[in-house]
């Protein structure tokens, strides 16, 4: 499901309202592999939060994971080498606080290939910064 798709109406005018959400869950209930991209970089960090959307409307948490890991690389060809946690595979890992496809969860560590990924930028220095002042000054 691409994230134009998201925001935009119904295909045909006798669609319901929900089908560009409703759609996945009520595909795989029927048999069908359902995967998800996000559509480029960009919209790469919207990609949880738009797939656990569609758990709302029928998806199961199970399929939803499902889709996201194990089935697109199925169907990339590269379920070999990623997909899901196995000795000889690459180990990209992600861990969180809650449910990864909920909107609340945070993201605590990532690790590519086996290797940790820091996740300090130029915007979490910001927050820092900015969080500290928020506190006001300290009194003795």
């Amino acid at each position: 499901m691409e994230n134009s798709l998201a925001n935009s109406a119904p295909l045909h005018e006798y669609d319901p309202y929900d089908i560009l959400w409703a759609a996945p869950g009520i595909l795989q209930k029927a048999g069908v592999v359902v995967c998800f991209e996000s559509g480029g970089a960009a919209q790469a960090k919207s990609l949880p939060t738009q797939v656990g959307i569609t758990r709302g409307y029928g998806m199961s948490v199970d399929a939803a994971l499902r889709s996201m890991t194990i089935q697109a690389a199925e169907t990339l060809g590269v379920a070999d080498r990623m997909g899901s946690l196995e000795v000889g595979k690459l180990a990209n890992i992600i861990v969180t606080d809650g449910d990864p496809l909920e909107m609340c969860t945070h993201l605590h560590d990532l690790f590519i290939a086996g290797k940790p990924i820091p996740l300090d930028n130029r915007h979490t220095h910001l927050y820092e910064k900015y969080r500290q002042r928020l506190a006001g000054p300290t009194t003795r």
